[in-house]
């Protein structure tokens, strides 16, 4: 219908002539029909097609989830280009559908946690899926993980943006810890700080054999108690909980402490269960 205005847009405008503009359309089609630009039989399928005409007050900008749609944007941007985004019409399936039914219902799934648990811990996927995004909104801190290797901290560098922009108080509700950390690596802390514009919050040992053993053993990895990692891991539950514990990078021992930490441990498995 587009394509017959321009001769008169006024006068054959769908607002005040639909009818006058519905024979400009006939009228297209049968010359991009006669010119060859499409068939006759899609010719006649457009002809059969409702038209909506929608007031100019009506918002077109509303999307159920902006921030995920952009951060799809951008990839889709960077991976075919913007002439093939905005010109080639790409049809992107996505799991936006979920969305009207994982914001609220993780809000209330959290709210009745909040109601029997002093904390809460959710481990979300590593893309941002709308329930990622659900619980992000949720969350009263958000901890980000990195390893120190670059495709790591890359992926984290491009997420930030979109973090900012989801949290209610953006980054000022972000963690920085630093897994798998061994002092002599080649990527400093220092680095990762002026890399990420983060302060690291927390650095987590690297103790592969121990959480190899964890994990094909199926025990909890806060049972070893000799793990550096293990002592690492209880001495951030500490620190979150308000238990004790040094600024940022360091490990203090959690010895003292273990008695909150297990009750702590042990609401956080029934929770998720």
């Amino acid at each position: 219908m587009l394509a017959g205005l321009p001769k008169a847009p006024t006068e054959d405008s769908p607002f005040s002539a639909f009818k006058r503009a519905r024979d400009r359309q006939h009228y297209v089609l049968g010359q991009m029909v006669e010119n060859r630009f499409i068939t006759s039989i899609q010719a006649e399928d457009a002809r059969k097609e409702s038209i909506a005409i929608i007031s100019k007050d009506t918002p077109l900008n509303h999307i159920a989830a902006p921030y995920f749609v952009e951060h799809v944007r951008k990839i889709v941007q960077a991976r075919y280009g913007g002439r093939d985004l905005y010109d080639r019409g790409l049809r992107i399936p996505d799991d936006l559908s979920l969305v009207a039914v994982a914001s609220p219902r993780l809000a209330e799934l959290m709210q009745e946690a909040r109601r029997h648990y002093d904390y809460v811990v959710v481990d979300t996927s590593k893309s941002f899926s709308p329930t990622t995004l659900a619980a992000f909104d949720q969350s009263d801190t958000v901890f980000v993980v990195v390893a120190l290797d670059l495709p790591s901290l890359r992926n984290v560098q491009r997420g930030l943006p979109l973090l900012k922009r989801v949290l209610p108080r953006g980054l000022e509700q972000a963690r920085l810890i630093v897994n798998r950390y061994q002092p002599d690596e080649e990527i400093g802390l220092k680095e990762v700080e002026q890399t990420l514009g983060l302060k690291v919050f927390w650095t987590l040992s690297n103790d592969y054999e121990a959480v190899i053993r964890s994990i094909n053993q199926g025990k909890p990895i806060v049972l070893n108690g000799s793990s550096k990692y293990t002592k690492d891991v209880k001495a951030l539950g500490a620190k979150i909980a308000g238990l004790g514990g040094k600024d940022r990078v360091a490990r203090p021992s959690a010895s003292r402490i273990m008695g909150q930490l297990v009750r702590i441990v042990r609401k956080t498995g029934e929770s998720e269960a």
